[in-house]
């Protein structure tokens, strides 16, 4: 299982790729000014990234997919959070709380994120999956939903070894799937 990774980054366009570029190298995750020259010398062009206009909004992005051999891979990216301190690092990027992904089942959880970090949200929702030997994704999801008040907004969505994606928020978050 391959965990890895780029935060903090500006100016690049589509990280995702820059992540998928650790594959090959002895370390997992770069950050910040590390992980922008890194994009630099792999030949990415720096370049403004324009977020929501909205003010409040977020930009979180998650993605689960499963090739047809049943391997899993997920990719997670996040503009930030409006009204939060420079250097404040959210859900999204920390393995166990903004998602988790192994051999059988990724999740992907967005929302409050110092909440999710606090409730190890999608570790403990692939876990709970997993513990009654694969139980439908649906009632994990909502597992894990029942941590939180309903005023502290969270959605995920998840992906098996088989089966369709499902996704869950206690909010109107939208999510879509693709067989």
């Amino acid at each position: 299982v391959e965990k890895l990774g780029v935060c903090i980054v500006k100016k690049i366009k589509n990280p995702i790729l820059v992540a998928a570029e650790i594959l090959d190298e002895k370390f997992n995750i770069l950050a910040g000014r590390g992980a922008t020259e890194y994009a630099k010398q792999k030949g990415y062009d720096l370049q403004e990234v324009l977020g929501s206009e909205r003010k409040g909004d977020t930009d979180t992005v998650g993605a689960i997919a499963r090739d047809s051999e049943g391997m899993i891979a997920i990719a997670t990216s996040t503009g930030g959070c409006s009204g939060r301190p420079a250097g404040r690092v959210g859900d999204t990027p920390l393995f166990g709380s903004g998602f988790w992904c192994d051999c059988e089942v990724a999740v992907a959880a967005t929302g409050i994120g110092e909440e999710i970090m606090q409730n190890m949200l999608s570790y403990r929702v692939a876990e709970e999956y997993k513990k009654e030997e694969y139980k439908d994704l649906n009632s994990s999801l909502e597992y894990g939903l029942s941590f939180f008040e309903p005023s502290v907004e969270v959605g995920i969505i998840a992906l098996g070894k088989q089966g369709l994606g499902v996704g869950l928020a206690n909010t109107e978050m939208p999510w879509a799937q693709r067989s």
